[in-house]
Order: structure tokens, then C-alpha cells, then sequence
């Protein structure tokens, strides 16, 4: 009896052990924050439409729902929540204004406040509203 009993209570254990890490839900980071991606160009969803970047905007989705984002002159920033799946949700960001950014700017940010899902593949980041598309790189750190 004493065996029998020592061995349902290891296949128990076993079992127990094996079954734990399905319990229990990691929530991987997600690979769009804390990392500094920069504007490479806009395009349409068909790729009919394209404009090349000017000057290397930055910006950084961090892990506080903070985003920032570096223009010709002006900071710009504000909040973004990721929702399932790779929806995001990019609040109206402020800028200072210093003095004036090129027109692409300008166009950068009217686009970015209609994004409503992103997608990463290797070192690119899309940022993808209706109509158009902001594409990233990652910004690799020396």
C-alpha cells in the first residue's frame, strides 16, 4: 500500500509540474517599447504612395505608456496604450514650438494620431493607419 501510494503521488507531482507554466500567464514585453525607432518613410497600404523621410525623426515608445518623438526642432509627446493583439491606441501628442519643423513633419503628425495597429518585422516598425503607413527602423546603439 505504502508503494502504491508513493507512486500516484509522484505521477500527481508530475503532472502538478507539468501543468504549472499553463496556469500561470507570462506576458512577454512587447518589442515595440523602450526602443528608439526612426521615420524612414510613409507610404500607402498599396505602396502606390511614398515619401522619403527628410531628416531622421525619432521616436520611442516606453514602457510607462509614454511615447516621445524628436522632430527637426520641436519635441514632441504624449501617451499610447497597446491593446490585443498589436493594436495600439496613440493619444493627440503635444509639441513644443520653438520654431518650425519641415512640412513632412507636419504630415508625420496628422497620420500619427489615426494609427490603430503596428506590426514588427525583424528591424522594421509599421505604424498603420487607414490610409497610410509609417515606416521605422530600429535605431541600433552603439
Amino acid at each position: 500500500m505504502n508503494k502504491f501510494f508513493e507512486v500516484h503521488s509522484l505521477i500527481l507531482f508530475t503532472v502538478a509540474v507539468l501543468l504549472l507554466p499553463a496556469c500561470t500567464k507570462v506576458k512577454k514585453p512587447a518589442l515595440i517599447m523602450d526602443t528608439d525607432w526612426e521615420v524612414s518613410s510613409i507610404t500607402a497600404p498599396n505602396q502606390i504612395f511614398i515619401m522619403i523621410s527628410p531628416t531622421p525623426y525619432k521616436v520611442n515608445f516606453k514602457k510607462d505608456n509614454i511615447y516621445t518623438m524628436r522632430l527637426d526642432i520641436n519635441s514632441c509627446g504624449s501617451t499610447y496604450t497597446l491593446e490585443n493583439g498589436n493594436n495600439i491606441h496613440i493619444e493627440p501628442i503635444y509639441c513644443t514650438l520653438i520654431c518650425c519643423d519641415k512640412p513632412y513633419a507636419d504630415t508625420l503628425l496628422r497620420i500619427l494620431k489615426d494609427v490603430k495597429s503596428y506590426k514588427i518585422t525583424g528591424e522594421d516598425l509599421e505604424l498603420i493607419a487607414p490610409d497610410r503607413i509609417i515606416n521605422l527602423t530600429k535605431v541600433n546603439k552603439k
